[in-house]
């Protein structure tokens, strides 16, 4: 049978507080240490390659990389066999015209890493090819 009307269920309560305002303060203080020992070995993005003493000799050779994966690419509600294949090269890319840089001015040239990623598979009835640069 449930309570008599105007009592209330007495709430669980550690130090005074209810178990809600815990448990949220255990939360926030967990996530906010843990952000700070995320932060103390973080790596800054904008320089971590150029301080990596062999990442110009790799990758400032004029060659491409290439990775080939097997693929399981979903099509139509259905599971298809096909191959990826990444492409990595570095070149010059113009931040005004947001295109590679071809000639001319270099003045709004910085060097980029670009990689091209290729998809093929069949569905049954053709191939299908998809391409992606970033």
């Amino acid at each position: 049978m449930g309570q008599p009307k105007g009592r209330r269920q007495p709430k669980a309560t550690l130090f005074g507080h209810t178990t809600a305002v815990v448990v949220t303060c255990a939360l926030s203080i967990i996530c906010v240490a843990n952000l700070a020992w995320s932060q103390e070995g973080a790596v800054d993005p904008l320089t971590a390659a150029s301080e990596h003493p062999s990442f110009d000799t790799y990758w400032y050779q004029g060659l491409a990389e290439l990775n080939r994966y097997s693929l399981q690419q979903s099509r139509y509600g259905e599971i298809h066999e096909g191959e990826a294949v990444l492409i990595f090269v570095t070149e010059d890319f113009d931040t005004e015209l947001q295109v590679k840089w071809d000639h001319g001015n270099r003045d709004n040239v910085v060097s980029v890493l670009k990689t091209n990623a290729y998809r093929r598979f069949y569905t049954g009835l053709y191939p299908y090819t998809m391409m992606t640069s970033v």
